[in-house]
């Protein structure tokens, strides 16, 4: 069995709002690559640690097992599960592993969260408190690589410019043992653009995310748009919400709107 068959689909989460700027594109762009192109949004909870250590270059996507829901990806049980603060809508896209065709890593750690324990740092392996700085955990990282852990303790090897170990494409089939370490499943990488082709597809979760993404152009790249459930979201959905106004407006292409879409991650504990 190879690896593809336990991980036949990699899912890449976004915020409603940029579908319009990836239909236009009809691609998906790592952080640095939207900031080049003038569309700079990134989530102020990931975006200065991704680029301490590495990864602000690459997109990313989770990688989790056949079977697993896809209501059960972290980020989206974070930010659509019923909270205090009114969800902001998401969506993913899905692109069927067998399909990536661009040069990608595998990550079996959560490059946000996770924390090595490193002995000559002085920290315990587990998460960082939100919060910790960009540079602490850069440290830290650095301190771990120091110490030259095995494989097995790295959950990988060491790559220039990236600070967390990783696999390549054409280690993970001999390394796939770890894959299973990460709590929320292991990342996949893709270090160039991913062109919006079929098969490549979009899961939403209601009836009015849906038609946003239609009114987006998501569908003239051939991308199918797929309904599924997400358990609280969207029974009692309110499209008149301010969000959704916000959301509208930027889709008509008003980049004026503040659009705060990372507020219910912000409010919950890690």
């Amino acid at each position: 069995m190879a690896w593809q068959d336990r991980y036949p689909f990699a899912y890449h989460v976004f915020p409603l709002h940029l579908a319009r700027d990836i239909s236009e594109g009809r691609a998906l762009l790592s952080k640095k690559q939207r900031a080049a192109s003038g569309k700079a949004l990134a989530r102020p909870t990931t975006a200065a640690v991704d680029a301490a250590l590495g990864f602000d270059d690459v997109v990313h996507f989770y990688l989790p097992k056949a079977g697993t829901l896809i209501s059960d990806l972290p980020i989206l049980r974070t930010q659509l599960q019923p909270a205090l603060e009114p969800p902001f809508p998401h969506a993913v896209f899905r692109i069927p592993t067998t399909f990536l065709r661009k040069r990608f890593f595998v990550c079996c750690w959560n490059i946000a969260v996770s924390r090595p324990q490193s002995n000559a740092a002085g920290v315990k392996g587990g998460n960082w408190a939100r919060g910790t700085s960009a540079e602490r955990i850069a440290g830290v990282w650095d301190a771990f690589r120091e110490e030259r852990p095995d494989v097995a303790q790295a959950r990988g090897y060491w790559f220039d410019g990236k600070r967390v170990p990783l696999l390549s494409a054409d280690q993970v089939e001999t390394n796939r043992a770890l894959l299973r370490l990460p709590k929320g499943g292991p990342e996949l990488l893709v270090e160039s653009r991913v062109v919006l082709e079929p098969p490549i597809s979009v899961v939403t979760f209601c009836d009015h995310d849906q038609k946003l993404l239609e009114r987006s152009g998501i569908s003239k790249s051939g991308i199918v748009i797929h309904r599924e459930r997400f358990p609280g979201y969207g029974d009692h959905l309110d499209a008149t919400a301010a969000t959704y106004t916000r959301i509208e407006r930027y889709l008509a292409g008003d980049r004026t709107v503040a659009l705060d879409f990372d507020r219910v991650r912000r409010s919950r504990p890690r």
